[in-house]
């Protein structure tokens, strides 16, 4: 594993337990400085960025389960043979996907703004096909520094990234840092981790066995939703609504994230 390709936040002093972080998409490792830097006296937080984000090239990764043993080579590597695990959105469908297929190697897991996936065929084609366009528009602004800027400013723009664009000098902060990634190597990371090409979990839940966490901002009401949804099917699934946020709960809200984190982690060993 070349771990240059990873935006590593780790206490090399630090004894506590590690702590697996996923971002989301258009997302990269190192958006987890400031959680990371809050636990730090409780944990160490192993943060790469993701197949085809930050400086993780696609190779070799073209699905949920080659991503998924990808991660695992990189814990391999970062002496974490097992760990609690945490992700964001996107990276919380991977979380989700590695806790039910790799039980052994995560003792809790915390859901951000994630879903088990779409329920339907018809439901993930039509998301496929969404992806499939959004995918295309990448490819063709890559290496138009102004056009991806444009981009990201009208991904933020949706609803439920309200609570975001309240904070004006972080948003622009965060932009800058994302507008420095390759949008072709984005767009492969949407068809192959996309949504519209996940599998449907939901059936699963009933058997999941690790401590789970679902955290989400009461400002998105579908993830809200969904994270209901989740107890439903998996009572033992503990539901988190964050107030005055949105989707990015960790952004939005970052000691009031770490603080609820921090709770369940320590009574999850």
């Amino acid at each position: 594993m070349n771990t240059d390709a990873c935006a590593l936040i780790r206490a090399a002093d630090n004894p506590r337990a590690p702590i697996l972080c996923l971002h989301g998409f258009l997302g990269c490792g190192g958006e987890w400085a400031e959680v990371a830097a809050l636990l730090e006296d409780d944990f160490r937080c192993l943060c790469p960025d993701l197949p085809g984000h930050g400086d993780a090239d696609m190779k070799g990764c073209s699905d949920m389960a080659a991503a998924a043993a990808w991660i695992l080579d990189f814990l391999d590597n970062s002496e974490a043979p097992r760990c609690a695990l945490v992700g964001y959105s996107m990276g919380g469908r991977i979380a989700l996907y590695l806790a039910l297929n790799y039980p052994d190697r995560f003792h809790a897991l915390v859901l951000e703004s994630a879903s088990p996936g779409l329920r339907t065929y018809e439901a993930r084609e039509q998301r496929r096909a969404a992806d499939e366009k959004l995918a295309a528009r990448l490819e063709a602004i890559a290496g138009d520094t102004k056009a991806f800027r444009a981009f990201l400013e009208e991904w933020f723009a949706q609803p439920f990234f309200a609570g975001m664009a309240r904070n004006h000098a972080r948003l622009d902060a965060l932009i800058a840092r994302r507008i420095r990634q390759d949008p072709r190597r984005l767009a492969a990371a949407l068809r192959g981790l996309g949504q519209g090409v996940q599998m449907d979990l939901w059936d699963r839940l009933s058997r999941h066995k690790i401590p789970t966490l679902a955290i989400v901002g009461e400002e998105d009401r579908k993830y809200v939703e969904i994270a209901e949804a989740m107890h439903q099917a998996c009572p033992s699934i503990v539901v988190k609504i964050v107030p005055g946020c949105g989707h990015n709960v960790h952004f939005e809200n970052p000691e009031g994230y770490t603080n609820a984190l921090r709770d369940f982690l320590q009574t999850s060993h």
